[in-house]
């Protein structure tokens, strides 16, 4: 549920698109996995001010091309940014003092 007053949730896109215990099971790499996620935290009861992606560099390349193409288009839009390793910048983002995203 989006609530202006409420945290930005911080999404690790690798790890989601990457996990094939989620739809579609067995795919190695899903770009609609990332998507059923965000689809799922707006219809939840999770107050959230928006979400920001964060994707390893290794990620793009094995998304199929709608993946890509999503991928570059919320890289656009300042929803996701790709590092070399996503963890590190999740960390960084979610405690570091200067951070929009501080406390999510």
């Amino acid at each position: 549920m989006r609530d202006p007053a409420g945290p930005p949730a911080l999404i690790d896109a690798s790890n989601v698109c990457r996990d094939d215990t989620l739809h579609p099971i067995g795919e190695p790499v899903a770009w609609t996995r990332l998507e059923q996620l965000i689809d799922a935290l707006d219809s939840s009861s999770i107050a959230f001010s928006r979400f920001y992606v964060v994707a390893d560099l290794t990620l793009y390349p094995r998304l199929e091309p709608e993946g890509r193409r999503a991928l570059k288009r919320m890289e656009k839009d300042e929803l996701l940014e790709q590092k070399k390793f996503a963890d590190e910048r999740l960390v960084e983002l979610a405690f570091s003092t200067w951070s929009p995203c501080r406390g999510a």
